[in-house]
C-alpha cells in the first residue's frame, strides 16, 4: 500500500526480491494498481510457485544507460569490426572529462559527417588522433593495439605487472597494452597472444569499455535483446550491459543483476 510519506518516484523504484522454493531467485518489477482505500496504490506481481519476497527500493543511481546501438532487424553483429568513427561516437558518449585540447580539423571529416562532432570531441580530449597527412580515416577499422592505447590514456597511474603476451614486444603500443592489461581492462587469447594488429570486434569493444567503466557483466535479462547474440555467446552479458537501458542490483560475486528501470502506473 502506498503511504502518504512515500513519493510517486520512490514508489516507482520499488521492486520485489523473490526467493522461490526451488532455490532460484529473481528481481521483479510489479504493476501499480488501486489498493482498497481510494487513492492508495499497491504493487502487483505474479509468481507461479511457493515463494517468499521482500520489497526493495532501487534508487535512480543504480541505472545504466546504453552506449552502443544495433542494426536493423534486431541485429547487433558482434563479430563485425568497429570503425574509428564508431569508436569516436562511443567515447564521446561515455567520457565526461573536460575538453582541454585544441580544435583539430581533418581534411576527410566534413562538417555534415554523422560523427563529426564526436570526432572533434575525442580529438580535443586527446583520446584519438589523426594521421600525419591530416586525415582521421573515419571508416578505417580500429585495431586492438589502438584500443589499448585509448584505454591507457583514460587510465590513471597503474602498477605494471609482468608482460602477459608473447606477440607485443615489437608493437608500437606495447607500453599501452601492458598498462591496460595490468589494469585488468584488456585480455588476450588462450594461446598467450594479444594480436595487436587484429581489427577490434564490436563484442571485444564493449567488453573492454565495460571493464573500464566498472559496469557489468549484466545477468538476468528476461529475453535476449539481439537475434544474433544468444545467451551462449561468449560476450552476451557484456553486450546486454552496453546496449540495454536498465536498472540493476550489484551481485555479491561481481557483475550486475538486471532490473527494469521503471513501471507505468
Amino acid at each position: 500500500m502506498k503511504h502518504a510519506n512515500v513519493s510517486a518516484d520512490q514508489f516507482n523504484n520499488l521492486s520485489i526480491y523473490v526467493e522461490h522454493n526451488d532455490g532460484t531467485k529473481e528481481l521483479l518489477k510489479g504493476t501499480l494498481v488501486p489498493y482498497h482505500t481510494a487513492g492508495d496504490l499497491g504493487l502487483q506481481f505474479v509468481v507461479n510457485q511457493f515463494s517468499t519476497f521482500t520489497m526493495v527500493q532501487l534508487p535512480s543511481a543504480v541505472q545504466h544507460h546504453a552506449y552502443i546501438q544495433g542494426y536493423a532487424e534486431g541485429l547487433f553483429k558482434p563479430e563485425n569490426k568497429i570503425t574509428r568513427a564508431e569508436m569516436a561516437a562511443i567515447l564521446a558518449r561515455i567520457v565526461s572529462k573536460d575538453e582541454n585540447g585544441a580544435e583539430v580539423a581533418y581534411t576527410d571529416v566534413k562538417a555534415d559527417y554523422w560523427a563529426s562532432q564526436a570526432i572533434a570531441r575525442v580529438s580535443k580530449l586527446d583520446l584519438m588522433k589523426g594521421y600525419a597527412d591530416g586525415t582521421f580515416r573515419s571508416d578505417q577499422i580500429i585495431t586492438r593495439a589502438e584500443m589499448a592505447s585509448i584505454i591507457a590514456r583514460l587510465l590513471g597511474p597503474v602498477t605494471l605487472k609482468a608482460a602477459a603476451y608473447s606477440d607485443v614486444a615489437k608493437s608500437w603500443a606495447q607500453a599501452d597494452i601492458d598498462k591496460a592489461s595490468s589494469a585488468g581492462i584488456i585480455s588476450g587469447y588462450t594461446d598467450g597472444t594479444f594480436k595487436p594488429e587484429n581489427g577490434l570486434t564490436r563484442a571485444e569493444a564493449v567488453t573492454m569499455i565495460n571493464r573500464y567503466l566498472g559496469r557489468g557483466p549484466l545477468t538476468g535479462v528476461p529475453t535476449p535483446t539481439w537475434k544474433d547474440v544468444p545467451t551462449s555467446y561468449w560476450g552476451y552479458n557484456d553486450i546486454e550491459e552496453a546496449s540495454l537501458e536498465h536498472a540493476f542490483t550489484p551481485k555479491a560475486d561481481g557483475g550486475e543483476q538486471y532490473a527494469p528501470i521503471s513501471v507505468t502506473p
